[in-house]
This record gives structure tokens, C-alpha cells and sequence, in this order.
């Protein structure tokens, strides 16, 4: 699990091929998170007005860049902005969804393997050195007749 907010950083962003609107949609929905992110900060830093001020500051330059990539969007694509934006933010929660699914099959694979580890292990190691105790020592002889080349794999 990323340390971060939203996993900020991990959208895997690549944009070859990829149209404007694309880019500008997914730009949207990062500032947007940004700005809320730093007004929750604002918020808690009440009491600290150098702080405080500091991240106001910040505020102001992501709700510019929000209000700005949504415009440009706008522009490039006016009949369908507002789904490409609905589209940004659909594939932001999948990828957050993948990863807490990732996060809960990891977890569930290491219980698992763990489990098997230590109820499975043990019984086998004990019924393989009680078969070894029945095995012959050294070579077996084969009989003459089983030398024969096959003639086909089965």
C-alpha cells in the first residue's frame, strides 16, 4: 500500500498515443485531489499561521491548475468534457481498487503459504522418513527383460 493519500504517484500516467483530453482530464481529477488534500492541510494547521499561509498559497495554485486544465478541456473537447473527466476519475478508483486487491490477495497468499508451512510440512517430512525406513538400501536390480527400447511415449 502506497504511504500516500489516493496513492498519488502510482497511476502509471503514459501518454503515447494518448489524445490531449486524456491528458487534460487526468490533470483535472490530480489537481482536484491536490486541492483537497491541501485545504484538509490548511485546516488542520490552523493554529500555525506561517504554516498556514504557506499551504493557502498552495491551495491557490491547485485550484488555479483545476480550474485551468478543466477549461483547456473544455476547449478541446466541448460536447464530452465533463465524461472525459467522469472517465479520469472512474479510472483513478479502479487502479485504487487493484491495488487494495492486490494488497488482500498478498496478504491472503502469505496466510496461506504460511498454513501450509506449518500444518502440511511437518506430517509430510514425518510419512516421507517412515516410507525411507521401508525402502531398500544401495541398488535395485533390474529384471533382463524390462530393457527393451520403447515404442512409443505411453
Amino acid at each position: 500500500m502506497s504511504p500516500l493519500p489516493g496513492g498519488h504517484g502510482l497511476d502509471d500516467l503514459s501518454i503515447k498515443g494518448e489524445p490531449d483530453h486524456v491528458l487534460l482530464a487526468f490533470l483535472h481529477v490530480a489537481e482536484k485531489a491536490a486541492a483537497g488534500r491541501f485545504a484538509v492541510y490548511r485546516d488542520v494547521v490552523g493554529d500555525d499561521p506561517s504554516t498556514r499561509a504557506i499551504f493557502e498559497e498552495i491551495l491557490r495554485d491547485e485550484v488555479f491548475h483545476m480550474n485551468y486544465t478543466y477549461a483547456q478541456l473544455a476547449r478541446v473537447l466541448p460536447e464530452t468534457h465533463r465524461r472525459q473527466v467522469w472517465r479520469a476519475r472512474a479510472s483513478r478508483l479502479w487502479k485504487r481498487y487493484l491495488r487494495i486487491v492486490a494488497a488482500v490477495a498478498n496478504l491472503l497468499g502469505i496466510a496461506v503459504l504460511t498454513m501450509i508451512y506449518f500444518v502440511v510440512l511437518g506430517p509430510f517430512a514425518w510419512l516421507a522418513k517412515r516410507a525411507e525406513r521401508r525402502e531398500p538400501v544401495g541398488w535395485t536390480r533390474v529384471a533382463q527383460e524390462d530393457h527393451k527400447s520403447p515404442r512409443s511415449l505411453y
